[in-house]
């Protein structure tokens, strides 16, 4: 079902959330009855790919160029980094809101995700890269700020690449 979601974004350049929902949910019940770490990894590219669309506004035609292939997520990212500053209150504080909302709803279950993930032996390079974009694409909350976050982040994903990590390296890659 996620190769199918994938294709159809991609195709029609929108999302189905009722397919969407239906993916998530598949990959949740195999996470709690198989503890399946496929899964987890899985939920966690879902949660960055719907959480960078609400961080940093990423505007329709990157995300199309990102789903097709012909930009690198991390290129796409970049293009998108910084928030739109000319818009209004209204609009920002319903971007907060929704921002909140999508933290509440999945910061628990990605924090669960990535403890698992962590413990596998074959994933655990994965699992700090994960780390490290939750800070880099202000995936994370806590009291510091969101420059500040994103800046350890950055820093996080440098280090990680001085330590070999693969997933980091090709992120750098694709800057």
């Amino acid at each position: 079902m996620h190769i199918q979601l994938f294709r159809q974004m991609d195709r029609e350049n929108n999302i189905d959330y009722n397919a969407l929902q239906e993916c998530i949910d598949s990959y949740e019940a195999s996470f709690a009855q198989n503890n399946t770490i496929e899964a987890a990894i899985n939920l966690l590219w879902w949660f960055f790919f719907l959480g960078v669309n609400i961080t940093s506004r990423v505007p329709d035609e990157v995300m199309s160029d990102i789903l097709s292939g012909k930009m690198s997520i991390g290129k796409g990212v970049k293009e998108t980094y910084l928030h739109h500053f000319d818009e209004d209150e209204n609009e920002a504080a319903a971007i907060e809101q929704t921002y909140r909302e999508f933290l509440s709803e999945w910061e628990p279950r990605f924090q669960q995700y990535i403890k698992a993930i962590k413990k596998s032996n074959e994933w655990t390079d994965l699992a700090d890269f994960y780390i490290a974009l939750l800070y880099m694409l202000g995936l994370q909350r806590n009291d510091l700020s969101d420059s500040l976050n994103r800046t350890i982040g950055r820093e996080m994903i440098l280090t990680l690449n001085m330590l070999d990590n693969p997933y980091a390296k090709r992120f750098i890659k694709t800057q």
